[in-house]
């Protein structure tokens, strides 16, 4: 997968598991979080993104791509997460392709 490509991700209905998920972003979305708690959310959704995109690459998934995030929620927008390698500031000679599963 390429810095091109398109990934389509539709936050469906595909469990009983899913269907909970949705119910509660349904609950949050209702809330109306404040500002403090819109502050936390962001730090909290860096660091879980950093972690999310970090350990797929790490286990060899193909993360660099144009993500589409479609969300059956009322109200809900959908998204558009484009991630892109860069050089890192420090070339530590990290080669995926040794990785041993």
């Amino acid at each position: 997968m390429g810095s091109s490509d398109t990934v389509i991700i539709t936050a469906g209905f595909r469990a009983a598991r899913d269907r909970a998920r949705l119910d509660r972003l349904s609950a949050i979305m209702d809330s109306n979080p404040s500002q403090t708690n819109r502050t936390e959310a962001t730090a909290a959704f860096e660091a879980e993104l950093e972690e999310l995109v970090t350990t797929a690459f790490a286990r060899g998934a193909a993360v660099e791509a144009v993500w589409v995030i479609e969300t059956p929620i009322s109200g809900a927008p959908d998204w558009s997460v484009a991630i892109e390698k860069r050089p890192s500031e420090t070339d530590s000679g990290f080669d995926p392709r040794y990785l041993e599963e």
